[in-house]
């Protein structure tokens, strides 16, 4: 994210919202899900957890719109919500919004594939690990890593950047 640079992240991603609201209906808001998310980031890589929060809700309110509330986007900005709660300390909040989610994955859904999962399972870790807790994170980062394997078997990229953990 700009290398570092936060601050001309969240410059981007602002710019980035405000050509976006002269789109048409469907485009403004797809285009609108991941900017306010992307957004958020950078406003809490630099302190503002309170702004991320409000950027990750309407993110979240217009993927449920769109979308739905079991579309794998939907669940991946609820689960980003999740973590910038618990990192914000709304921990009842925050597990709330993770259940929710670990109760969508378990259903059987041709949309929830392998490589969608994997990434999931990095946004699970996240949690724990905010709280202070990689214990528990560790075995989503092994499942995510056994999933990228699994997908990307002849990759040398993911062999190189695995190295360093064997």
């Amino acid at each position: 994210m700009c290398l570092g640079r936060y601050d001309i992240a969240e410059e981007h991603y602002r710019r980035a919202l405000t050509s976006v609201a002269s789109l048409a209906g469907g485009l403004r808001e797809a285009f609108s899900v991941n900017g306010e998310a992307e957004l958020a980031e950078a406003l809490a890589k630099q302190g503002k957890i309170a702004e991320a929060i409000g950027r990750l809700r309407r993110a979240h309110e217009i993927a449920h719109r769109v979308h739905g509330p079991h579309h794998r986007w939907t669940l991946v900005i609820q689960m980003r919500l999740a973590n910038m709660l618990l990192a914000g300390g709304f921990s009842e909040e925050g597990v709330e919004l993770r259940t929710k989610v670990e109760r969508a994955l378990a259903q059987p859904r041709a949309e929830y594939d392998e490589p969608f999962r994997a990434e999931m399972a990095g946004y699970l870790a996240s949690g724990p690990a905010l709280r202070g807790r990689p214990d528990l994170a560790l075995p989503f980062h092994e499942q995510d890593v056994d999933d990228l394997r699994r997908s990307f078997p002849g990759s040398q990229v993911l062999a190189d950047s695995l190295s360093d953990l064997a």
